[in-house]
């Protein structure tokens, strides 16, 4: 934690982010580069045989709440995204294959989830057995930091269950645009694939852990959430300390002091459920405990319906305990609460995670009655 933050007070200023906002990629590529060669961030969850750290989903939360804290415009996060879904759901010598090619970090990776675009092939893919894999044409509308990806991998199914595939970007057929991003600091592209080659990785065992694979990809956008929400807060409070009003410190007011409070409890109480789901995710698949109701997709969509109230309240706060200048481009308020209404959509909207936990606790009910 401290190596990271150390590391981004540094390369990851204000006016760093809003330089990579308005350059041609979009985004800080020096700063992502850093973060794998320096800090070997890209390594970090793969095993050392296949030359990564070894390391688990609760060092990746750790990472994640600093990478939200300063806003850094990096494909990390998808990065990381694809190598979860190469490790929980490709069959053996794919998943080995495929996670040395993203242990460095040099060839960026990009994943899609079944739910998140319309993709216009359907729900199923014919594979030619003969090459292993399909010809395909689809639409990707909003592919996260896709400019530069060199590896696509995205799934194809419905429920709990999918298909992972992966698309070589570099080959012919391939057409790359820059869409507009309500969040400037995560770029997005529109991805046309024309008659292009496609591996399916998975098999019927390994589609299954679909829903592993996009739990524990929630599990790291909501912590990269908390450390957007302890950012807000701080800032909230250092302003609230610093701006005099009829003499005195605003945040000396019973109001301003009601909302850093309020804050204060929704961010620790995001931590909380955010990290416990970081270590249920680092877990071997199909962990039980006696003392542990809860499982992974459960606890994924509580934090994300959780962490994304707390972060887009505090979003709001702290351009209200701003006043005037809040409202401002030349503010960091607003960076922050455009964050907050992207991750808000992110791997699903939370009244649809709010369903997801009705519907769990109501079979739990059905199944004691």
């Amino acid at each position: 934690q401290d190596a990271t933050r150390d590391f981004l007070t540094s390369r990851c200023t204000s006016d760093g982010v809003r330089n990579a906002m308005v350059s041609e990629r979009g985004y800080d590529l020096d700063l992502y580069h850093a973060l794998c060669g320096e800090l070997g961030l890209a390594s970090l969850i793969i095993e050392e045989s296949l030359g990564g750290f070894g390391a688990g989903d609760v060092e990746l939360a750790v990472v994640a709440e600093q990478l939200g804290y300063f806003l850094a415009s990096t494909p990390l996060r998808t990065h990381v995204g694809a190598q979860i879904a190469v490790m929980e759901c490709a069959i053996e010598d794919k998943r080995s294959e495929h996670l040395a090619q993203l242990v460095s970090g040099e060839e960026i990776a990009t994943v899609v989830y079944a739910d998140e675009v319309a993709r216009d092939f359907g729900t199923e893919l014919v594979v030619d057995m003969e090459s292993g894999g399909v010809v395909l044409s689809a639409t990707f509308e909003q592919v996260l930091f896709g400019l530069d990806a060199k590896h696509l991998y995205f799934f194809v199914g419905v429920g709990d269950s999918a298909d992972l595939v992966y698309v070589d970007l570099e080959q012919d057929g391939v057409i790359r645009s820059v869409i507009p991003s309500l969040d400037q600091t995560i770029p997005l592209t529109k991805i046309v694939l024309t008659g292009v080659f496609a591996q399916v990785i998975s098999d019927e065992e390994t589609k299954t852990r679909y829903g592993r694979a996009r739990s524990r990809a929630i599990m790291a956008a909501t912590n990269e959430m908390v450390g957007s929400t302890q950012a807000i807060l701080d800032m909230s409070v250092a302003y609230a300390k610093d701006r005099f009003q009829f003499g005195r410190a605003i945040g000396s007011f019973q109001s301003i002091k009601h909302k850093c409070a309020d804050m204060l409890l929704e961010t620790e109480s995001a931590r909380s459920i955010a990290l416990f789901g970081a270590w249920l995710a680092s877990q071997p698949a199909g962990f039980t405990s006696d003392e542990l109701e809860d499982d992974l997709e459960h606890v994924a969509s509580m934090a994300k319906y959780y962490c994304s109230r707390a972060l887009s309240h505090a979003a709001g706060e702290n351009i209200q305990i701003h006043g005037g200048i809040g409202f401002t481009f030349e503010h960091d308020a607003q960076l922050y609460f455009k964050r907050a209404a992207f991750m808000n959509a992110h791997l699903g909207l939370p009244r649809e995670h709010s369903f997801s936990i009705a519907s769990t606790i109501r079979n739990r009910v059905n199944r004691k009655r």
